[in-house]
């Protein structure tokens, strides 16, 4: 093999492993999220909270269960410093979201914003396809200690517990980091 074919056989390798591991552990851009009358409070703004941030569509089924999941732990950890967020990205989702919010009963802030936003928060590929819903564990300095992905074992079907797990760690650790474990799911068996 030549010494060219070899460096970007090497170089993608390098690449596609970078992307299959998710982004590192890094400060939480700032975003700007749109509400439907007005906008909501920038994500720098929750700074000394814990934040659930979540890109979502309105009408994904597993997003809709993702974000009952939220409301529920919002209800139970919120008064212990704990927010999660919702942004659709869907497109039109500024007509979908006060439906949205209305049928699930959501109580937490939910908006929208841009495809290409999200992709860019998140490190995503833009050639890459993005399963939904995509959520993003942030502690109270503004850094993001953990990110799911929709395709993510965390979404199976022990996600209420592995979303209270990382809550949980964030609101009692000093330093906001997540701990690295497997979700519950693998844990049970």
């Amino acid at each position: 093999m030549n010494k060219i074919l070899f460096s970007s056989v090497v170089a993608l390798c390098f690449v596609a492993t970078s992307f299959a591991a998710g982004p590192a552990v890094r400060k939480a851009p700032d975003l700007m999220i749109q509400a439907v009358n007005s906008k909501i409070p920038t994500l720098a703004s929750y700074k000394g909270k814990v934040v659930a941030l979540e890109f979502i569509l309105t009408t994904c089924s597993h997003c809709q269960q993702s974000c009952i999941i939220l409301n529920k732990l919002h209800r139970e950890f919120g008064a212990q410093g704990f927010t999660p967020i919702a942004v659709a990205i869907n497109d039109n989702a500024n007509l979908y979201i006060e439906d949205f919010v209305k049928k699930f009963g959501i109580t937490f802030p939910v908006g929208w914003q841009r495809s290409e936003t999200a992709l860019s928060f998140l490190q995503h590929p833009a050639m890459e396809r993005l399963m939904m819903p995509q959520i993003v564990f942030i502690d109270r300095e503004g850094v993001i200690r953990s990110q799911f992905p929709g395709s993510d074992k965390f979404f199976e079907e022990a996600q209420e517990a592995n979303m209270r797990d990382q809550i949980k760690t964030l609101l009692g650790s000093p330093t906001g980091a997540a701990k690295k474990a497997a979700p519950a799911a693998a844990k049970k068996k």
